[in-house]
């Protein structure tokens, strides 16, 4: 098959093509895609200067399974991931630290090997076992080129500086999962590994200079480890009319850092640095009603527990562009793991001219993890700005959520394959501690869809509407934080 897709915006023209083939037991598939883009277009009343973006990227993922015999399968997948992107940035030029030119190159790669492995066994343990062994290294290196001029220096010359920022994951994962029936009982167990590598270097080079070349770390080298177990009961009663699923789950997450003497960090942050660990085993009980063959209720609470992120906990960067500029974005490895209690409850409608399923739910967090503006003052030094991971003691998270389809031609008789979809989903965020809104909740949204497919299959479309409300001033921490107007698609 091929695909081509052309966006007007940033001018995005891509290409896929796919080959799939199965011979006997054995099955591939080869999807290649190329995007070349630029930069988004400015409003046409815009009065910024044109900065002008390139962009390109290439995908391969191959993909093998083979089965061996009737109870094994196997399947190795490969994907490769690279893209380009430079940036001119005349806008920059008007400042009077930077002349001539400014400029970004910036390179992304990433690549992933999984090999997996499914056994129907049938045996008194387990009826069938998937077991999957992931690894993947990602790498991000942007480098901004700049002719730039120390106004701030007794004797002010212009000198070329090339700031190299990059950063490398590794992260490998094994999973295994185990299913087993036994009469009205269809039981699921496993458990899940993953270790994560993270590494940065950044450099700053000055060709002409290079007496004043510079390079540190903005976090130590971390290493993460998290480990999981499970299990969970699908239970069937009053003829399978209603199943009742507990389940109780085990995390552990630590990390270790190792420091050395390219990890200079901001003098406010210097002792913030220490290892974490973190464990906590969470429960689950959902259950769904069939009230009739075309009504259903269901319910669900579930515990939650989601350990801190390794930038939150260790990134650090400090900038100082001069008075009134001087910033800091502060680690945070005293950050506890974030815990919540969890309910919802819905009703699902089929019917023959469509269905509709309408859900509440509430979310009680504990030690809810959240970027936030600080005090400028931090460990004794004066910033004018100071971003930091915090964990908010008490945080609640509640709304609604409603999404349905109508048959139009079984409902007013339209034209044979004629659809109409809606979605829509309200959130209301709001911190405990000092009730105000949380900033990362997203204001209400609606998706209303007509689509149209041919009884014959051979084509068909579908127009979809977009409309997103705007971030009101009250439902932000800060009133002068910029609130995101309202916008349909």
């Amino acid at each position: 098959s091929i695909k081509v897709r052309h966006g007007g915006d940033d001018s995005i023209f891509s290409q896929t093509v796919t080959l799939a083939n199965r011979t006997g037991k054995l099955e591939s598939i080869l999807l290649v895609t190329h995007r070349d883009a630029d930069e988004v277009e400015n409003h046409d009343d815009s009065e910024t200067d044109t900065d002008e973006q390139e962009y390109e990227s290439n995908n391969v993922l191959a993909k093998l399974q083979y089965q061996l015999n009737k109870s094994h399968r196997i399947g190795l997948t490969i994907e490769d991931f690279k893209s380009k992107n430079r940036t001119d940035i005349p806008s920059k030029l008007s400042s009077s630290s930077y002349s001539d030119y400014y400029y970004g190159d910036d390179v992304t790669d990433r690549q992933r090997v999984s090999i997996f492995h499914q056994w129907q066994a049938d045996n008194a343990v387990f009826d069938q076992l998937n077991w999957s062994i992931d690894y993947q290294a990602s790498n991000s290196d942007q480098e901004t080129h700049t002719i730039y001029t120390n106004t701030r220096s007794p004797v002010p010359a212009p000198l070329a500086r090339i700031k190299d920022y990059t950063q490398e994951e590794k992260l490998t994962r094994f999973a295994a999962q185990f299913d087993k029936t036994l009469d009205n009982h269809r039981i699921t167990y496993g458990l899940e590994y993953q270790d994560t590598e993270l590494t940065n270097e950044q450099f700053t080079l000055y060709p002409t200079d290079s007496s004043s070349n510079t390079y540190n770390r903005a976090i130590p080298i971390v290493e993460g480890k998290a480990y999981g177990l499970y299990v969970q009961d699908q239970i069937s009663f009053l003829d399978d009319s209603l199943l009742v699923t507990p389940g109780v789950r085990y995390d552990k997450f630590k990390t270790k850092t190792e420091l050395d003497d390219n990890y200079t960090p901001p003098a406010g942050a210097a002792n913030s640095l220490t290892d974490h660990n973190s464990d906590k085993a969470t429960f689950r009980l959902g259950a769904v009603y069939k009230i009739t063959d075309t009504t259903s209720t269901f319910a669900q609470y579930s515990q939650g527990f989601k350990a801190p992120d390794l930038l939150d906990m260790y990134y650090a960067s400090e900038r100082n562009y001069g008075p009134g500029n001087h910033t800091l974005s502060a680690p945070n490895p005293e950050l506890d793991p974030e815990t919540s209690n969890s309910y919802e409850i819905g009703l699902r409608v089929k019917g023959g001219i469509g269905n509709l399923e309408v859900a509440a739910f509430y979310n009680d967090y504990d030690d809810f993890i959240e970027s936030v503006s600080i005090s400028s003052t931090y460990d004794g030094t004066t910033y004018d700005g100071v971003t930091q991971s915090r964990n908010i003691d008490s945080a609640t998270i509640k709304g609604v959520e409603a999404r349905g389809a109508a048959w139009l031609d079984q409902a007013i008789g339209a034209p044979a394959g004629t659809s109409l979809q809606a979605s829509i989903a309200y959130a209301k965020g709001e911190n405990n501690e000092d009730d105000t809104s949380l900033d990362s909740i997203a204001p209400i949204k609606a998706v209303i869809g007509i689509s149209y497919d041919s009884p014959s299959e051979v084509w068909g479309t579908t127009l979809n509407w977009t409309l997103v409300k705007s971030k009101a001033k009250n439902d932000l921490t800060d009133e002068d934080t910029f609130a995101t107007p309202g916008y349909g698609l």
